[in-house]
């Protein structure tokens, strides 16, 4: 935890013996331990994937995987604005080719999301989305990947907007490239996404996408052109 001074003097034992040069710390509770850790012999950087910076702020520089982190981090005050802060984004491995192969459309197509369930993720929009479809007489397939505290809610209204034949529960999935290829539409309902994989493996494979407008989200991609966004929480912009 953030005030383990147990585990900071532990490590503070193995810092000194190793005299590293430069630490990094990945999340905020690294930040605390490697400090104490350190005592300030090697600059410490915090390697940063979330919005929320204040308790990376004691934290000698900062590698930021958007420009929004990297504002965020500005703003915090003045014990971050002077210090060095890089934009390092996500990256995912990709053919030699620039161009994904041709896709056949599915009739009627099919609709997916995953990740873990949880209400960061914004799964219950895309049930809720499905539900709308439903509801206006549109054929689809849809396929809802991932396990998680969640997982009996989502169930649940599924059924209760009569989704049982139309969406499955595949459970968590290990091959994302294999269940990319079954789709014609990703969805990316998240509430919060400062720069998620998924995204960035669904374009490499071609699959179009409706993405929420989560701040990660829109420094991805460009608008109308790349992908479709759809306002945070709101079902039937995702619809």
């Amino acid at each position: 935890g953030h005030y383990d001074y147990l585990a900071a003097f532990a490590a503070g034992r193995r810092m000194r013996d190793f005299a590293p040069d430069l630490a990094i710390a990945h999340c905020s509770r690294s930040v605390a331990l490697l400090k104490r850790a350190t005592r300030a012999r090697a600059p410490v950087v915090a390697v940063t994937h979330r919005n929320k910076v204040k308790r990376l702020l004691p934290a000698d520089a900062y590698l930021a995987l958007t420009t929004s982190i990297q504002q965020s981090l500005k703003r915090a005050g003045r014990a971050a604005s002077g210090k060095p802060c890089f934009i390092v984004p996500n990256m995912i491995t990709v053919r030699e080719s620039s161009l994904p192969p041709v896709r056949r459309r599915r009739q009627p197509p099919r609709i997916g999301a995953l990740g873990r369930f949880d209400a960061a993720k914004g799964f219950d929009v895309f049930v809720e989305a499905l539900g709308l479809l439903r509801a206006e007489g549109l054929a689809f397939e849809a396929l809802l990947g991932g396990v998680g505290s969640e997982q009996q809610r989502l169930s649940q209204r599924a059924l209760s907007l009569g989704l049982g034949e139309q969406l499955t529960f595949p459970g968590w999935i290990d091959g994302v490239d294999r269940f990319l290829a079954e789709l014609d539409i990703l969805v990316v309902p998240a509430r919060s996404d400062a720069f998620g994989l998924t995204p960035l493996q669904a374009a490499a494979a071609g699959v179009p996408q409706v993405l929420s407008t989560a701040s990660g989200h829109l420094q991805m991609f460009e608008g109308e052109a790349e992908v479709l966004f759809a306002e945070i929480g709101n079902p039937r912009a995702t619809a």
